[in-house]
């Protein structure tokens, strides 16, 4: 079983391709790559952490969270104000999805172990 116990810090977002001839909200029109660095884009103290016994802390655009976790298999679920968000572990990441409600798009936020 993996263990996920710790910081992780976001390293890169990926937004999701859109389809051929989709309107994509402008977002290429504001500069914005389909790969973008995390600290380009998002907080610099954004982070996400697992306690021992299930406790999950973090920050995500400025917003400080709290709540719990649980593993499952390759799947982290948090809860957080009565709502559960799956992350998946890839290898040494972990991955966030997300959407982009300004641009209407969706990306996923890879983070990884804090050293």
């Amino acid at each position: 079983m993996a263990n996920v116990v710790g910081r992780w810090n976001p390293t890169v977002v990926e937004y999701l391709p859109v389809e051929e001839g989709e309107d994509d909200g402008g977002f290429s029109d504001e500069g914005f790559g389909e790969t973008m660095d995390a600290a380009d884009l998002l907080d610099k103290s954004d982070h996400v952490e697992f306690h021992e016994g299930g406790k999950f802390t973090g920050q995500y655009w400025g917003t400080k969270e709290e709540g719990t976790w649980k593993l499952d298999g390759t799947k982290v679920l948090v809860t957080i104000y009565g709502s559960t968000m799956t992350l998946r572990l890839r290898g040494d990441q972990l991955i966030r999805s997300d959407s982009d409600e300004e641009h209407g798009r969706d990306y996923d936020v890879y983070y990884k172990r804090a050293e």
